[in-house]
């Protein structure tokens, strides 16, 4: 790089080049937010999974079958949505299709907001007052985004279905021209 090209560099310049470049490459499902929810509630939900809940919680009301079934729901979910959101990437099965991908993330999206609602019921159902009921409102929040970020996925997959459709028509259409073009 020449020294002009040196001072004419600037951060933000390059930083809107590169999303220029990316976006029309970009996932739904591939979103910095999204993949860390995903880890982090796979986390502790296996950990409740193998080793059992906290003795001494919050959920003391919730039977501890409950919970454990809860968190594999939660994990189990929150699994899939993430198999989906790596497959299609350049190291993680690359043949994979986009519509592929999205389809994990809405079949795992209920698995994962069921256990997060009924989690979210014991919380808040078993708060001593309001303000400790402000905490406990992130679970059923996260079951919730988990929910309508599956509908997305379910849009963009209708999307794309549809598009391939109408390019199968235009080149059925443009089949059909050349076809009787070579017979005329």
């Amino acid at each position: 790089m020449s020294l002009k090209g040196i001072r004419s560099w600037h951060p933000i310049r390059a930083l809107d080049s590169w999303w220029l470049r990316v976006t029309p490459k970009r996932r739904l499902d591939r979103s910095p937010a999204n993949l860390c929810t995903l880890i982090g509630l796979m986390c502790p939900t296996l950990a409740i999974v193998l080793v059992g809940p906290v003795p001494n919680s919050a959920l003391s009301e919730m039977p501890e079958y409950l919970q454990i079934w809860m968190c594999a729901f939660i994990f189990f979910g929150c699994a899939t949505k993430f198999y989906g959101a790596m497959a299609g990437s350049k190291y993680f099965r690359p043949k994979m299709s986009v519509k592929q991908c999205y389809t994990y993330g809405f079949i795992g999206a209920p698995l994962a907001s069921s256990g997060l609602f009924v989690y979210g019921y014991f919380i808040l159902a078993f708060t001593p007052n309001f303000v400790a009921a402000l905490s406990g409102i992130l679970t059923p929040m996260l079951g919730l985004g988990i929910g309508l970020q599956a509908l997305l996925y379910f849009l963009e997959y209708r999307r794309i279905d549809h598009a391939e459709e109408v390019l199968i028509d235009q080149a059925k259409a443009a089949l059909g021209e050349n076809d009787s073009d070579s017979m005329g």
